[in-house]
């Protein structure tokens, strides 16, 4: 039986990362197509390590200028905004304290947030400058370092930051692990403190028993989808 159902924003600069992440964790697939997304809503089941189960409506929305008023729409009845940028991509940070922060406080004045750096795998694979030889030349991908973001989180004040890659699935479920335990304790009055390595352990784990899932460094049990619409629209109109 399901404990609850919220709602869960993902916002941030157009490619950095933000469908990718979805369709890592909703569809465990990555598709390296970049298309822009207007306006796309799902929804899935979450189990966290203590039993506890909720669904969380998952609302991607576009980056670009152009989306600007459909993204309004977006965060009415949001219970979590995640923060999006890339981090093979300085700027798209530098806009989370410059736009989107500025954004999600105008609709969103009270709504915790999370900040989440995606393309992680990028760090490990850098690109360079001569014929693409990855033997010579020098690289010309300045990643965001871990310090460097966790700065810009106590800034901006949102709860966590944790780095991802749809590419190999590191820490896609820790991600919605951390927004799914901080809701449910939330909405409950639970004080203790959310461990984030130990949810990453436990993910890491449930990776192991299911035989090996791709990314190593991630749990790879994917909880089961829900394709009932419904479940949004009560989210919306809940808060």
């Amino acid at each position: 039986m399901l404990d609850s159902s919220r709602k869960v924003v993902v916002v941030g600069d157009g490619m950095v990362g933000k469908t990718a992440l979805l369709q890592a964790y909703v569809q465990d697939k990555f598709d390296s197509d970049y298309i822009p997304t207007v306006f796309e809503t799902t929804a899935k089941d979450v189990e966290l390590e203590d039993g506890r189960h909720i669904t969380l409506g998952l609302w991607d929305t576009g980056g670009q200028e152009e989306f600007d008023q459909i993204r309004q729409l977006a965060y009415p009845g949001a219970s979590l905004i995640l923060l999006c940028y890339a981090v093979d991509c300085r700027t798209s940070l530098d806009n989370i304290v410059h736009t989107w922060v500025g954004e999600v406080r105008s609709y969103c004045p009270s709504i915790p947030i999370m900040l989440i750096g995606c393309k992680s795998d990028r760090r490990c694979a850098p690109v360079f400058s001569q014929g693409g030889n990855s033997r010579r030349g020098t690289p010309v991908i300045d990643c965001v370092k871990p310090d460097e973001a966790e700065k810009i989180r106590k800034q901006i004040g949102a709860l966590f930051h944790l780095e991802c890659s749809a590419l190999n699935r590191s820490n896609v479920e820790a991600v919605f692990q951390l927004a799914a335990r901080f809701i449910l304790d939330s909405s409950t009055d639970r004080t203790r403190r959310i461990n984030v390595r130990r949810i990453l352990s436990f993910n890491r784990t449930k990776s192991v028993s299911n035989g090996g899932a791709v990314g190593a460094e991630c749990g790879s049990k994917r909880s089961r989808i829900s394709s009932k619409m419904s479940n949004l629209l009560c989210m919306s109109k809940s808060s």
